[in-house]
């Protein structure tokens, strides 16, 4: 064997190495003072280095001496490049609709989505209200979730609400508009898939029922929902999973603190959304994208919850919860008062909206906004979208780009030729991470534009520096004209 295992320049791996592919470049502070290591994959291989000027050839050749491969590496100087937010925005907002409301989709699909060009949303469906998953009973009497021969589970359709959604997904599915899990049923689904009876406590942990679950009870909420939502529209890919706040006989319920994790367990999903039914102040909620280089904490990410909630006709309230009368002039400043403390932090704002009410929809409580803030929120977006301070991205575009960012390593420099080359790499694998990430780089002294294929990068000047944003999918590299 006359490959190498690894390949690293000044202590750092080279980026994109790959034992089959024998030419790199990498960049450096000093081209000419470059250190290169290299470990042979054959334990006692004979390993080779020799450096002219800014290129290193590495010559690999077995114990045998029957096999020789030879590996270079070419060092040109760093460029100051990093990897920024989409198209260099300040912030991410996501918007999360909840529960399905039909009425809320067709408001957003008829009068938002045409006003606001850079609104998208994921819409969390709660898949019992699509289909009816089929059960069978087994000879010993115990009851489970049917699955057909190829393991997927059979169900009855809804048929108008089947051909509801997927008209909206053909509709908006290429504006950013998704489709996402937010269970099957919504409700306490028992304690694990061995089905049998459970009992239900309440919040304050007081036992109130008990009922008989099937097989496959806990499975079926997150595994179900994402078959039934991909079959409904295959280009739907149903990567992220809203948590509900689950109730059993009208009443909310008491689960423990690890009740979620087989979602991100399962491998199913990528990232999970929470609810926050009673908002703390903004600052506390905003989620810092750097809090997702950690491969448990990525699949966690803090809601604010939107809302009219007031169970009392007669308390007047000033803050996010309040009734009809006070939200309009209590909600619509505190809720873009969460916007922008992310853009002043850099971070991910997520609201969780349940329902969108019209303006004359007069109910005490409920987890409802109106339709003129729906519209005031979604325009506040726009405005700072148009500024540049925010992306709007639906749930698994933001969790995609956030993930590959936490996980991505770039470099760039001025390559033989003149021209600046920008390398990107990242540690995801899938297929679903493909989306290319927005790179910032500050141009050599003296360059002032740049092109990529013939055309114009947007530039700024930063520091007394020209600087550039460019779109790179992750494992690939472009070629940039510098004037």
């Amino acid at each position: 064997d006359a490959t190498l295992k690894s390949l690293c320049v000044n202590g750092s791996p080279v980026l994109g190495f790959d034992k089959a592919k024998t030419e790199y470049n990498a960049a450096v502070e000093s081209p000419t003072g470059a250190k290169i290591e290299a470990v042979a994959t054959e334990s006692g291989a004979y390993v080779d280095i020799s450096t002219s000027g800014n290129v290193t050839e590495i010559k690999v050749t077995s114990i045998n001496r029957k096999n020789e491969r030879v590996y270079k590496v070419s060092a040109f100087e760093r460029v100051e490049s990093e990897v920024v937010n989409k198209n260099g925005a300040n912030a991410i907002v996501t918007y999360v609709i909840d529960d399905g409301n039909i009425d809320t989709a067709k408001f957003i699909q008829n009068k938002m989505a045409p006003k606001y060009p850079s609104l998208s949303a994921s819409f969390a469906l709660i898949t019992k209200n699509l289909a009816t998953l089929d059960i069978t009973t087994n000879p010993d009497g115990t009851k489970e979730y049917a699955k057909d021969g190829d393991g997927f589970y059979t169900y009855k359709k809804n048929e108008s609400q089947w051909r509801f959604w997927q008209q909206f997904t053909a509709d908006l599915g290429d504006d950013g508009y998704e489709l996402v899990s937010h269970s099957h049923t919504h409700k306490y689904w028992g304690e694990n898939d061995n089905g049998g009876t459970f009992d239900y406590y309440n919040t304050a942990g007081e036992k109130f029922t008990s009922e008989d679950f099937p097989k496959g009870s806990v499975s079926k909420e997150f595994l179900a929902s994402q078959q039934i939502i991909q079959d409904l529209d295959p280009t739907q890919k149903v990567a992220t999973f809203v948590r509900s706040g689950l109730t059993a006989g009208g009443k909310n319920v008491k689960y423990s603190d690890t009740f979620w994790d087989a979602i991100p367990n399962s491998g199913a999903y990528i990232g999970a959304r929470g609810t926050y039914t009673y908002p703390d102040r903004p600052l506390d909620m905003i989620n810092k994208v750097e809090e997702f280089a950690d491969p448990l904490g990525r699949f966690r990410l803090k809601s604010y919850m939107v809302q009219h909630y007031n169970t009392s006709a007669t308390v007047k309230t000033t803050n996010a919860n309040s009734g009809p009368a006070e939200c309009l002039a209590a909600g619509i400043p505190y809720w873009t008062d969460y916007i922008d403390t992310a853009v002043e932090n850099n971070a991910w704002a997520a609201f969780c909206i349940p329902t969108i009410k019209p303006d004359n929809y007069d109910a005490r409580s409920g987890h409802y906004i109106f339709e003129s803030q729906a519209d005031e929120l979604f325009a506040y977006t726009e405005k700072l979208s148009k500024e540049n301070k925010v992306w709007v991205a639906n749930l698994t575009d933001a969790f995609v780009y956030v993930n590959e960012r936490s996980t991505s390593t770039v470099e760039s420099y001025v390559d033989g030729n003149g021209k600046l080359a920008v390398n990107l790499d990242d540690k995801e694998e899938g297929s679903i991470y493909n989306m290319a990430l927005t790179v910032k780089v500050t141009l050599p002294v003296g360059k002032t534009s740049a092109s990529l294929d013939g055309k114009a990068l947007k530039s700024f000047v930063e520091n007394g520096r020209t600087c550039i944003y460019v779109d790179v999918v992750p494992g690939n590299s472009v070629l940039i004209d510098m004037k």
